[in-house]
């Protein structure tokens, strides 16, 4: 799971939630993931027929104001929202939850490495996951 690209494992994170008695639940989130990477490189192959900006504001539903906010920052900083904006299923309203996250970037309290790295958001949300599913090692990796 830590080795997939962000946007697929936000996708992974926010929509796995197999039916019934699983028995091999790595080998369910395994197929699923592949499935989502698959399907994501085909939309990215032919652009998914979308600017990464309106696929990224379609994906979010974000209202006018924050797609203004998002559209008027920085090259920068719209690729950090991009790689780490992954609000939590059940939020309200993710708009304001991204006017924040693009607040906490430009003061310079986002966990940002130097090096660009995931931040401590999608890490936690990676572990939680991994915690929700009793994922094992080698398929949390």
């Amino acid at each position: 799971l830590r080795s997939l690209p962000d946007d697929v494992q936000a996708t992974v994170i926010d929509e796995f939630d197999p039916k019934g008695d699983v028995v091999n639940i790595s080998g369910k989130l395994n197929s699923f993931a592949r499935s989502v990477a698959a399907t994501q490189a085909a939309a990215g192959a032919n652009g998914g027929g979308q600017d990464p900006f309106e696929r990224f504001a379609e994906q979010w539903g974000l209202d006018d104001s924050a797609r203004q906010l998002l559209w008027d920052s920085a090259e920068d900083v719209r690729a950090v929202v991009y790689r780490e904006f992954a609000p939590d299923r059940g939020t309200r309203d993710v708009s304001n939850k991204l006017r924040v996250f693009i607040r906490g970037i430009l003061s310079g309290s986002h966990g940002r490495g130097a090096a660009g790295g995931r931040g401590a958001g999608q890490a936690a949300a990676i572990q939680s996951f991994v915690a929700r599913w009793h994922l094992d090692g080698q398929c949390a990796a």
